[in-house]
Formats: C-alpha cells, sequence, structure tokens
C-alpha cells in the first residue's frame, strides 16, 4: 500500500519527529507522517508508516543525505 500526501500528492514521505502532543494518536495507533516535498505533518496507521525512513536526528544529517 502506497502512502501519499494530502497536500500535493507527492510520495516522498518520512516518518515526523514524535512530539509528547501525539501520545493520544500514538493509542489510536497513528504516528505522525511529514511530507518531504511540502512539509505538511499529519497522521497515518502505523501499520503503513513503519514502511518509511525515519526522521534524521539533526540538520547535518538530512543535509548529508540529500
Amino acid at each position: 500500500m502506497s502512502l501519499y500526501c494530502h497536500e500535493c500528492g507527492s510520495s516522498s514521505l518520512r516518518q515526523a519527529h514524535f512530539r509528547l502532543a501525539d501520545t493520544l494518536h500514538l493509542l489510536a495507533f497513528k504516528y505522525p507522517v511529514r511530507c518531504r516535498a511540502c512539509r505538511r505533518r499529519w497522521y497515518a496507521s502505523m501499520m503503513v508508516v513503519r514502511r518509511l525512513p525515519h526522521a534524521p536526528h539533526r540538520r547535518q544529517d538530512a543535509e548529508k543525505v540529500s
């Protein structure tokens, strides 16, 4: 199953950093996702999100990957 951005339609997605405010969504088996193209953040099923790459821990790491 493919996951696409709700805003721009891109399939270039990654797991977003987890925030304390995301705890209630986690209880509903939803995890934050971020679009690499438009930077929109939303929640998706954990079963789908586990196939996405993790967010880099630091901005320098993100620059090395690009």
